[in-house]
Formats: C-alpha cells, structure tokens, sequence
C-alpha cells in the first residue's frame, strides 16, 4: 500500500495529502474568522472611543487640562519622594532617567543621573531664594506641554545670526549648572522628554524676567497691543 494513503473515520481511505489540506482549508477559514472578528471589535473600539472624543481630537479640554495636572502633581511628589529621601531616585532609577532623559535605561546615562540629586538640591535653594519665580514651579499645572516658544509672544531678535538654532549658546542651561546638558556638544540630552515638555525648557521663554534672567540673546517677547476698550455711546451719537 502507499505511504501516501491513510485511514480516515470508519472503515473509509482517503488520501493522507488530501487530509492534510483539508485541514489546512479548516484552519485559514478559522483564522480568517477570527480575524475579521478582531477587526468587527477594533472597529467597534475605535466607534466608541472617537464617540467620545478620544480619537476625534474633540476631547474636552476640561479632561486635558486635568490630565496635565495630574501629570505634574505626579512629578512633584515624585520629586520630593527622591529629594527628601535620598536614595529614593536611585532605587527608582528607570522612572528618573525616563522623566529627565525620555529613556527607560537608566544604565546609559548614570553619571547623570547620580548628578541629579546634587543638582536637585541646588535648585531646591534657589527656590527658597525666589530665583526665576521658582524655575519648573512656575509653569501653570494645567499648561499644555510644549516643545517650542509661543510665537505670539517671543520672536527672534535681529542681531541673532543663528536662526531658529541656538548656535553656541547655553545660557540657560549653564547658568544652573544642568548635568543634562552635553558639555562636549553643548546639546540637551534630555530634549522633548517629559521634563522638557512639561516645563520651562520647552516653553521658554514666556515673560521678560526669564530673558532678563539668562541673559538671552537671541529672544525678544513681541510688543503687545493695548486693548481696545469700549467707549459708550453718548445719547443720540451712532456707530460709524
């Protein structure tokens, strides 16, 4: 008998190669039965998520705003539990080096990190000072993140020759003694992480007293215009 006959249900032959893509038949029209059901539950996620806002970009900016709150109430306390304890940051490295460097892998970047806590000390006493109206404290917890300057508010100044860049500049990361900063590049290493986002780094600067403060070349804030405020109409006078 051939090797390529085998016994299939009662007392009937049926070519084992034939049963074999039988099976194989079953299997596809099995998986592609799951499959387009996970694609009916992902379609009916995606319906009642955008239904909500979510996907739609329609969320309420009440719910952002929250969101971002407790994002940086999170990171305050987070920041206090490592201060004030001391090791706290170092037991808890991973979440330091995401929160400052935008990376999980804290062994990358331990000389940093173990400058943090010095750091973190030192700008602790500059608070207590009132310096630069308390650095990260003075960013609005219900801000939006940000990795650029608001052009309605800054603009270049006209004797920067360095364009958008900050060419050689690194006034305000020096000033503070930043271990962050790259001193053989004169780079942030922790650019659009969630330090960066969150807080002054990506916004600035906002006000005057911050340029002032860096003493920062290349940012002038824009004149703002007065408001135009309403005068009442005198009895029988009209609009023009």
């Amino acid at each position: 008998m051939s090797s390529r006959i085998g016994y299939r249900g009662a007392g009937r032959r049926v070519p084992a190669r034939a049963g074999s893509l039988a099976r194989r038949a079953g299997n596809a029209q099995t998986s592609s039965t799951l499959q387009k059901k996970e694609i009916q539950v992902r379609s009916s996620l995606r319906q009642a998520v955008a239904a909500s806002g979510g996907l739609s970009g329609k969320s309420s900016p009440l719910i952002d705003q929250l969101q971002w709150a407790g994002a940086r109430l999170l990171f305050h306390a987070y920041i206090a539990f490592a201060v004030f304890s001391v090791v706290g940051g170092f037991l808890t490295a991973p979440l330091m080096s995401w929160y400052f460097l935008g990376d999980w892998r804290f062994w990358r970047y331990w000389n940093i990190l173990t400058d943090l806590l010095p750091h973190g000390y030192r700008m602790m006493f500059l608070m207590l000072r009132g310096e630069n109206r308390g650095f990260h404290l003075s960013v609005p917890l219900t801000a939006a993140p940000s990795t650029g300057v608001d052009p309605t508010l800054v603009e270049l100044s006209p004797t920067w020759l360095h364009g958008n860049s900050c060419g050689p500049c690194t006034r305000c990361c020096s000033k503070i003694n930043c271990p962050i900063l790259d001193p053989d590049s004169g780079l942030c290493r922790g650019y659009n992480s969630f330090f960066w986002r969150y807080f002054n780094c990506g916004r600035y600067p906002t006000i005057q007293r911050e340029i002032d403060y860096y003493g920062c070349e290349k940012w002038e804030m824009r004149p703002q215009r007065p408001r135009r405020t309403a005068t009442p109409l005198k009895e029988g006078e009209q609009v023009a």
